[in-house]
């Protein structure tokens, strides 16, 4: 069911007419094949809007000298099935009048129409946002003007072609010292030491990058009406009004103008990299390296990402002919929202261009997901300097992100101007929105588990390990025979230790003699020589020690496994070297590398499972049987790291893969009805804690992430 082309409120307006103000300007464009025409207002260029063949149909003759109902007639016998509807008018009215690109020939009741305010397009950044708002401060032109001789020498193929080659210079020679960028990196933005050298160069830099927006727009004769500061996640930075490239024409002008800014960063970022590896350490090298990190990681992650309505979206919706993406994205959904939550379409259905469908179903999830990872990075980095900040920025994005949609998907489903037919089902809608909210998050309990990752994990005394290192000279015990306590598994070789034992027992005798002669001559001489002859029977022992130990031995009774027998006759074996276990029908233990911020939750379990790698679709029912007090930055294997495919993060450094980024505990469990598994083998545990509401499992969760990452002197 569609909304009907007709509406009620259409008498409000239907003897007015309207007009477009004298200083309208309108250009047409050409995108994927269907005619658009931007209308901007050249007293203010920041006035854009475009608007489809259809609307124009109306908006065009709006010239002052036929009533709105005049118009609407002539664009019906036009168009046909084709013409807008008259709600899809009415709201056109509404935004061109608030814009100023529209008036009547007397004060027509057009605004309140729509219970929701309509705030003027050049105003759109200036909402109660804490994080973001604009002061204005005046028309840049002159400054334009005078500098406008550079833009034309910068804006050129030759320019352009000695940009690329300066940049990809730049990138290559960042990877080769990317190391050092990144330890240099860490302790500026880690430390805040040196942080104030971030709110110092961030608004110098943001001044070159807006001046190049504004140097690009005056290259092809467009206006720049507005400057100003912008405060931006705490942090003032200039901003100009380019929105008057969206009137050009040509599609690769209004791209080179949306990418000017990143191209400028992208250049001084490489002048500073190379003023980087010139100087020595001091306040000028971090500086550079503090314009480096600007320019290119914050650029590529924000300014340039085409999923934030920044730079790079804009460069993006000009090179493929995407006008008003992520508007039209959202209005996709929102049109396909109503058709199922309310039964019927919009008046005005939004009619896709050609090649346009996937975009439009992509864009927005994608860009809110990325919003979402974009917002929880500025939480925490704000957390570590400041508690307070983060908590700031933390509620606020939280209203922005779930609960402002929530909101105003409430608000619309409760609006009056629905049709009957509709009004129930819309209102039962909104009642079913508002209220499984907050039952589904405060009522409905939901399991409150905690998931970690370990490996089967042997004891000590299971694990054949030999004391000395040595040559295998044989193989004593088979694979898979029964041995008891005390048996010989593997004897080694080391003629090293063998001819050393030789030396000591010759030295050995060699003073006892000479202490037996020096007994009846020279006591104090004998004294000496008693002592030698103590020293050297120590290192005999120890060497006789470290023979025995070249017989590697069973500790327990069990059956032996030797994994490839056959490679070990002559091969070294390193001191400590697990070569072999005994598997003596005991059940399995695992040891378990649990993140620090969940360790300390592993209290009042109801119960704990475990999933096996081998049989990774069963859980078996283990038990805890402790774990090590202290958190560490070490994995009990090196099969829990994310280079062998695990969870953790390990330090590229650590040769072992060993070293992790961020601290564990150990915790051990016993699995008693299954035998022992393969050591090594990865292992899945599950805690379970009860039964929670989402709210509080979401509280908890959310309070341990920040207690980790927040600074609480910042409080």
């Amino acid at each position: 069911m569609s909304e009907s082309l007709f509406s009620d409120q259409w008498f409000r307006v239907a003897q007015r007419t309207p007009c477009l103000r004298a200083s309208v300007r309108v250009r047409r464009q050409t995108v994927r094949g269907q005619v658009w025409y931007v209308l901007t207002d050249e007293a203010k260029a920041d006035r854009v809007f475009r608007l489809d063949a259809a609307a124009y149909a109306f908006v065009g003759r709006c010239t002052g000298a036929h009533t709105v109902q005049a118009i609407w007639d002539v664009v019906c016998a036009e168009l046909g099935d084709g013409v807008p509807s008259q709600g899809a008018l009415l709201r056109l009215m509404v935004r061109l009048q608030a814009a100023g690109l529209l008036y009547f020939d007397h004060h027509a009741d057009i605004g309140s129409l729509f219970s929701r305010r309509v705030s003027r397009q050049g105003l759109k950044t200036q909402k109660l946002n804490p994080l973001a708002f604009r002061v204005r401060l005046g028309n840049p032109t002159r400054v334009l003007e005078a500098l406008a001789p550079l833009g034309k020498l910068l804006i050129t193929p030759i320019a352009m072609g000695v940009w690329w080659v300066i940049v990809v210079l730049a990138v290559l020679v960042a990877l080769t010292q990317s190391d050092a960028l990144s330890a240099h990196a860490s302790q500026l933005l880690h430390g805040n030491g040196r942080l104030w050298l971030l709110w110092g160069v961030y608004p110098v830099v943001k001044l070159v990058h807006e001046l190049a927006h504004g140097l690009a727009v005056r290259r092809w004769d467009g206006e720049v009406s507005e400057w100003g500061v912008a405060l931006l996640v705490f942090m003032p930075m200039p901003y100009v009004d380019a929105s008057a490239a969206s009137a050009f024409r040509s599609a690769r002008q209004r791209a080179v103008v949306s990418a000017a800014g990143i191209m400028a960063e992208l250049m001084m970022a490489s002048i500073a990299l190379g003023i980087w590896l010139l100087v020595q350490p001091g306040l000028v090298r971090d500086v550079a390296l503090t314009v480096v990190v600007i320019c290119s990681v914050s650029t590529l992650l924000a300014n340039g990402n085409p999923l934030l309505r920044f730079d790079g979206y804009f460069v993006l919706t000009d090179l493929l002919d995407l006008p008003n993406l992520a508007d039209r994205s959202r209005r996709w959904w929102l049109d396909h929202l109503q058709r199922w939550i309310q039964g019927y379409e919009s008046g005005d259905p939004l009619i896709p261009l050609r090649g346009e469908t996937p975009w439009l179903w992509l864009y927005q999830p994608l860009s809110w997901l990325y919003r979402l990872g974009l917002s929880l990075a500025i939480t925490l980095w704000l957390g570590h300097l400041a508690a307070v900040l983060g908590y700031l920025a933390g509620f606020w994005f939280v209203w922005s992100l779930f609960l402002s949609p929530i909101v105003s998907a409430v608000r619309a489903l409760l609006d009056g101007r629905v049709a009957e037919s509709n009004r129930l089902r819309s209102r039962m809608a909104a009642i079913l929105l508002a209220g499984l909210v907050p039952v589904g998050l405060f009522a409905v309990p939901v399991p409150d588990v905690t998931l970690a990752h370990g490996v089967a994990w042997w004891p000590d005394t299971a694990r054949i390990r030999n004391e000395t290192a040595g040559f295998v000279a044989a193989v004593v015990r088979q694979h898979g025979e029964h041995v008891e306590p005390g048996d010989v598994i593997l004897q080694l070789a080391d003629d090293e230790l063998v001819a050393e034992r030789e030396q000591l027992v010759r030295e050995r005798d060699g003073l006892q003699t000479a202490l037996f002669n020096a007994l009846r001559d020279d006591p104090v001489t004998a004294g000496q020589f008693a002592q030698r002859v103590e020293s050297v029977q120590r290192a005999l022992r120890r060497t006789e020690e470290q023979i025995d130990g070249l017989s590697v031995r069973a500790a327990i009774a069990g059956r032996l496994v030797l994994p490839a027998q056959g490679d070990l006759p002559g091969r070294f074996v390193p001191r400590g070297k697990e070569i072999g276990i005994i598997r003596d029908g005991s059940a399995t233990r695992v040891r378990l590398a649990v993140p620090d911020d969940d360790a300390a939750g592993l209290v009042d379990l109801s119960s704990v499972s475990v999933r096996l790698s081998e049989s990774p679709g069963v859980f078996h029912p283990a038990q805890l049987i402790g774990q090590l007090p202290e958190a560490r930055r070490q994995l009990p294997a090196a099969a829990l790291g994310m280079p062998a495919g695990g969870p953790f993060a390990v330090d590229p450094k650590d040769e072992e893969g060993l070293r992790t980024t961020t601290p564990v505990v150990w915790v051990d469990l016993i699995v008693p009805d299954v035998p022992q598994a393969f050591s090594g083998g990865r292992v899945q545990a599950r805690f379970e804690h009860g039964r929670s509401s989402l709210a509080t499992l979401l509280w908890r969760r959310g309070w341990q992430l920040l207690l980790g990452r927040f600074d609480p002197e910042g409080v």
